[in-house]
């Protein structure tokens, strides 16, 4: 009897801590706050980077048109030229740094079952030397593809998202068609 008197007065402070409510609601903050606060902070390096892929699609899709078209053979345009046009159509929508970041790659084949890609990343970096530039001639089918080395802002995302080295994740973007017969030919 003696035993149980004294957890019973051991057992007095914790009974009484159990029924004291104040500072409950800050004890229910610190614990559902910081993984609220994280999945926000998630959610919006998701959104971030969607919209960075939507805007690589878009740009990609309307200078990939100026080449179905024939439009930028016949003002005879360079590589960097393309490569201009694609970033300026992607800062319409997010200020983007396209130098080092932004690569086109616009290949002619003869027939669809050549067309072949290829992956220009390796060993955690995008290989500029791997991308041309044949837009084609009429009714050629062309292979167009964009890559965009977007920077993941949260450092603790970093490892989670990025596929290059930096902190970085490369967006890609590919359209495949055959160039119409444009007048002048």
């Amino acid at each position: 009897m003696a035993f149980q008197g004294i957890l019973m007065r051991l057992a007095r402070p914790f009974r009484r801590a159990a029924r004291d409510r104040s500072g409950a609601t800050a004890v229910e903050f610190a614990l559902i706050g910081v993984p609220f606060f994280f999945t926000l902070l998630a959610l919006g390096e998701v959104a971030v980077m969607s919209l960075a892929q939507s805007n690589l699609d878009f740009a990609l899709s309307e200078t990939a048109r100026r080449i179905r078209t024939g439009e930028i053979q016949q003002e005879g345009l360079t590589a960097l030229d393309v490569r201009n046009d694609v970033c300026a159509r992607m800062r319409r929508v997010l200020p983007v740094e396209c130098d080092g970041n932004l690569f086109v790659d616009v290949r002619r084949f003869n027939a669809y079952t050549e067309v072949v890609g290829g992956d220009p990343a390796a060993d955690g970096r995008l290989e500029e030397g791997e991308m041309t530039f044949q837009p084609g001639e009429p009714s050629d089918i062309v292979l167009v593809r964009g890559f965009y080395q977007h920077q993941v802002f949260t450092p603790f995302f970093q490892s989670i998202f990025a596929n290059v080295s930096g902190g970085r994740r490369v967006m890609s973007s590919a359209i495949l068609f055959r160039n119409e017969p444009w007048p002048g030919t």
